[in-house]
């Protein structure tokens, strides 16, 4: 654990007092995933799941889970949001991830961690001490001090807009994977460790997250992911996961398009998958962010 002391900031302090996870969840009072992985993996902070006034299940929400609901109203964010579409379902989750601040300064909190619903597992990544070309996967036993480490590293770096755990689609290849090797990548998805005072705007009607991470990012904004823990979550387009009527209504063309429109020079479509194919984002990083150029490619001047 970083040391409490360290930049006169209490690590222990702060994530008893000043900051929550929140999952964002919709008709899913009685089975939150992301709820029982959390306590099964020995958290004990507090918590809010996060949901919308249109949720037909809400008054099961409030009883269920009591206090430990905070509720928003979608109509207050239509006028905020570019929804990047003419109109379509509004089952989706960047109302929430906007609403996620205002809720957060309501509940009298500085920081917050946001989690989907739908979470089986966290893990440690780590790389085998007998044979380093294999990477090791651990269940996360310890969750509160992984959660204190990672916010600490957050809070003590103001620069970075948000922090993120990594999926297990980023170490595909092991510990020869670039990925893992660069051990923080510039994307954010699924889950966020984020600041009141440093707000993001989410938009687009799918691919919410994709989009602010490569939009904001092109711009200069720091959107990190850390390779070393890992959450899973249920497959994109499997059943009774939140967003699933959509997905089945437009598939994932769609959903990729949103990130392609908004940043044509960087994104493209492209196939992923091995058995079951589906079409999906691919960002090129090397034109999305602005890069800093090592002091050794400067030319001398001979005045």
């Amino acid at each position: 654990m970083a040391s409490n002391t360290e930049n006169n900031i209490n690590i222990d302090e702060i994530y008893k007092n000043d900051f929550a996870t929140f999952i964002l969840s919709y008709k899913n009072p009685d089975n939150c995933k992301t709820l029982k992985t959390l306590h099964r993996f020995g958290f004990t902070g507090n918590y809010y799941l996060i949901v919308g006034t249109d949720d037909p299940k809400l008054e099961e929400y409030k009883v269920k889970h009591k206090d430990h609901v905070l509720i928003f109203d979608k109509s207050d964010y239509d006028e905020s949001i570019d929804f990047m579409d003419q109109g379509g379902k509004r089952g989706i989750g960047v109302y929430a991830r906007n609403a996620c601040y205002d809720l957060a300064k309501q509940a009298g909190l500085k920081y917050f961690f946001v989690l989907d619903d739908d979470y089986h597992a966290i893990k440690y990544r780590i790389a085998d001490e007998k044979n380093p070309k294999i990477l090791r996967s651990y269940f996360c036993y310890q969750l509160d001090a992984v959660i204190k480490e990672s916010l600490y590293f957050y809070v003590t770096h103001p620069e970075i807009q948000t922090l993120c755990w990594c999926q297990a689609g980023d170490v595909i290849g092991g510990t020869g994977n670039s990925k893992f090797k660069q051990r923080l990548i510039r994307k954010a998805m699924n889950s966020f460790f984020s600041a009141v005072d440093r707000p993001i705007k989410f938009f687009g009607r799918m691919n919410d997250d994709v989009n602010a991470y490569t939009y904001w990012g092109a711009k200069g904004q720091l959107f990190l992911t850390m390779m070393d823990i890992m959450i899973e979550p249920e497959e994109t387009q499997a059943p009774n996961t939140g967003m699933n009527d959509i997905y089945q209504d437009s598939g994932t063309y769609r959903k990729t398009m949103y990130s392609i429109m908004h940043s044509p020079s960087f994104i493209k479509a492209t196939m992923m998958g091995q058995s079951r194919y589906r079409l999906h984002h691919l960002v090129d990083w090397k034109c999305a962010c602005p890069c800093i150029i090592s002091s050794k490619y400067q030319k001398k001047r001979n005045d």
